[in-house]
Parts: structure tokens; sequence; C-alpha cells
């Protein structure tokens, strides 16, 4: 009798947190394209977060052949979009990057570049920045199509630059990390994407998510790693599930017979 109930117990409360995972776990659809990984969207996805995590590792050359000395520290760096609206012919993204590279190194974040696919292939895409004060950044203000990556990225058909252009600029004009003279280490930007011509289509999917920096040690350009948003933390959840058991197994022990 006793088992039964623990099992039921437990069973209701696998449903309850169950229900109560975040819906960033199910937005988007994840996949990999070219060897970087790829995010589609659609309508449905409207209010939903992905994020972009870069990292290229201490003495190594970020997995781009182009690139020839190695980086003494990890150069990395946090994106985290937000598709803000999916209409007949246009999309809004909203983007908050960070660089979290060592302080003690002097590195800053000059571009991010995308590549983009439309489900309506008879469209190109066409991404922008706004220019009002209210969606554009403090350090992303321009973009260029099809981009221009360095690095090799001849995909990329869009860039957000802080530079001169997206191949670069000054390296104080860059996303800093906390090294003296360096600008802020985050910043936050809308951009859109938009037809004239025809619909946007079903879907879109983004990939490639490449960056640019400028570092004390030259430059380097490096893809991405994608996932969902943790937002808001699943813990919480699992936090209730476990406060709720430690409640079932009180109750449990008032209920068996004591020992003679």
């Amino acid at each position: 009798m006793k088992h039964s109930i623990l099992l039921k117990s437990l069973l209701a409360v696998a449903i309850l947190t169950t229900s109560y995972l975040p819906d960033a776990y199910a937005a988007f659809s994840f996949g990999e394209v070219n060897g970087y990984q790829d995010v589609t969207m659609n309508a449905s996805d409207v209010g939903q977060s992905f994020t972009a995590n870069w990292l290229c590792s201490a003495n190594t050359t970020c997995n781009n052949p182009k690139i020839v000395n190695p980086s003494p520290v990890n150069l990395s760096a946090t994106g985290t979009f937000t598709l803000d609206q999916y209409g007949s012919n246009y999309v809004k993204i909203s983007a908050t990057i960070k660089n979290t590279t060592i302080s003690s190194f002097q590195a800053a974040l000059m571009s991010i570049g995308l590549s983009t696919q439309l489900s309506n292939s008879n469209i190109s895409p066409s991404w922008n920045i706004p220019g009002d004060s209210g969606s554009q950044g403090t350090i992303f203000k321009s973009y260029s199509s099809p981009g221009n990556f360095p690095g090799g990225f001849s995909g990329i058909n869009a860039c957000f630059w802080a530079g001169i252009n997206c191949s670069g600029g000054p390296i104080t004009s860059g996303l800093g990390n906390g090294y003296t003279k360096l600008g802020p280490s985050t910043d936050s930007f809308t951009f859109f994407l938009t037809s004239n011509t025809g619909t946007i289509g079903s879907s879109l999917t983004l990939s490639d998510f490449a960056v640019k920096f400028q570092t004390q040690a030259g430059s380097y350009e490096f893809g991405d790693g994608l996932g969902p948003s943790p937002t808001p933390e699943p813990g919480s959840f699992w936090l209730l599930g476990s406060a709720l058991l430690a409640m079932i197994g009180f109750s449990l022990r008032k209920t068996m017979p004591k020992k003679a």
C-alpha cells in the first residue's frame, strides 16, 4: 500500500515538473550546415530566444585554417537572439552580445556575420540595423551585405560591425572585455530582414554566426555553438519537485507504524 502511494506521488511530481519546463526548450529547430550549427524559425517562435556561444580555445587557431598564430588566451563571447516579430514580408530580431574574454588581454569583438536562407527562395535576404537610437547599438551601428566577412566565411550574407567595415577597424571601436581603454563589454541592437518583392516565406534559417576579434596578438575569426536560451532557469522547477518529494517522504514517515 505504501509503495503504491509513493509511486503515484512520484508520477504526479514528474508530470508537474515536466509541465513547467520553459517554452524556450521547445522553440526553434537546430541543425547543421557546412560544419556550423543553424537555427530555423517561423511565426510560432515569436517571443523565444536562442544563444550563440563563441569560443576560440587558448593555444589554437580557432579551427580556422586561415589563421596562422594561435591565440594566447581563450577568446569568448555570448549572444542572445530573440525573435520579436515574424510578418509576411519582414522579420525582426533583437540581439544582446557580450565579450567574455579575460580582461587582462586586449581583445575587442569587431564583427558578427550570419548566413541566411529563406523557405521562399525567390527572395534575396536583405538585413539592416535601424537608424533610430532605440534600436541601434552603441557599438554595433553598421551593417553590410553580402558582408564580405574575413577568415574564409564566404557564405555569410549579413555582417554587423563596429569598426570601419566588416573586416575590422580601430580596436578601440569594438566591443571591449574590460581591458583598459576599450569600450563597454555588452551591446544590444535590433535588426530587420525586409522584402518589398514578396513574402518572406514560412521559415527562416540562420547559420555560421561567425565573429571577428581583434587582439594584441592579431585577428581571429571563428564560428559558434548554438542552443536554446536557458531562461527561465529550469532549476527552479526541479527545486519545486524536490520540495514536493520531501513533503511526500515526511507524510509517509508519519503514516508508517512505529517499531515496538
